[in-house]
């Protein structure tokens, strides 16, 4: 019996087969990379269609794009083994207001490529306005809420007997469906509270193999095509990845394009899913 959301990866090489059991852990493999994108032709692209479209919208619509024209980002390891996830699908962090005591909640969506940037961008916005609704329980916060009520031993003993059975590939559809930890990437825009953007660690729990987190945008300097230093509007993005899935000159290229997109979001609009 295969799993529910993926499929085993059998053309692999040898090395790539070994490297789930030389580094049995995410955090084991986990590989920093980071980007600081020039936004001169971002902001007057965001301005014209603002208030529909903001930055981390348009963030998602690029990653949902270019994890569509790169599979091998989205893959996973689970049992030792390499799958490649069956759909796109991110998750995010969402706090119910900017009081620093509000609760977080996470979120999870399915993505279609075939769905333009408004589509895609809309499909966020609804995301968001769920996840800050005082009044409304996202599927993940049902379940938490009704786990979290168990005593500590029996939360730890379900954990342990969830991991294994996960190994297996024999979890019901239902119990990963929803939960977040079971997505492409999570996507956190600490730029919306005024911060920077840190590396995050990867979660043991589920099988997401990409962290992503969006800063505050600034200004900085920056060298221009012409060898001098000027100031820009720019925005740093840190990630961390599971080495395991795929190489790092592969990662590094297609999220070089995710750059593309991200600098010139004309090009997201002409290029088809």
């Amino acid at each position: 019996m295969g799993r529910n959301d993926g499929t085993l990866e059998t053309n692999i090489g040898p090395l790539r087969r070994m490297l789930p059991s030389l580094m049995p852990t995410r955090n084991g493999a986990l590989v920093y990379y980071e980007q600081q994108l020039d936004l001169t032709k971002t902001l007057p692209w965001l301005e014209e269609r603002q208030p529909s479209i903001t930055f981390y919208e348009l963030a998602i619509a690029g990653l949902v794009r270019v994890w569509s024209e790169r599979p091998q980002l989205n893959r996973f390891i689970a049992g030792g083994k390499l799958y490649q996830r069956d759909e796109i699908a991110f998750s995010i962090s969402v706090k119910k207001s900017l009081d620093e005591n509000a609760p977080l909640t996470s979120i999870k969506a399915v993505f279609d490529p075939n769905d333009t940037i408004a589509d895609t961008c809309k499909r966020v916005e609804d995301l968001i306005q769920t996840g800050k609704d005082k009044k409304r329980e996202t599927e993940s916060e049902k379940e938490m809420r009704f786990v979290t009520k168990l005593p500590i031993f029996l939360i730890r003993w379900l954990v342990a007997l969830q991991r294994i059975v996960d190994w297996y590939g024999l979890l019901p559809r239902f119990m990963t469906r929803n939960d977040p930890l079971y997505s492409s990437a999570y996507v956190v825009n600490l730029g919306s509270v005024g911060l920077e953007a840190a590396y995050h660690h990867l979660y043991e729990y589920g099988n997401i193999p990409f962290f992503i987190v969006i800063g505050k945008l600034k200004k900085a300097p920056v060298v221009d095509d012409a060898g001098e230093l000027v100031v820009r509007e720019v925005v740093n993005i840190r990630y961390t990845f599971d080495e395991r899935i795929t190489d790092g000159f592969y990662t590094s290229t297609a999220l070089e394009r995710f750059r593309e997109y991200m600098e010139d979001p004309e090009l997201l609009e002409a290029s088809k899913p």
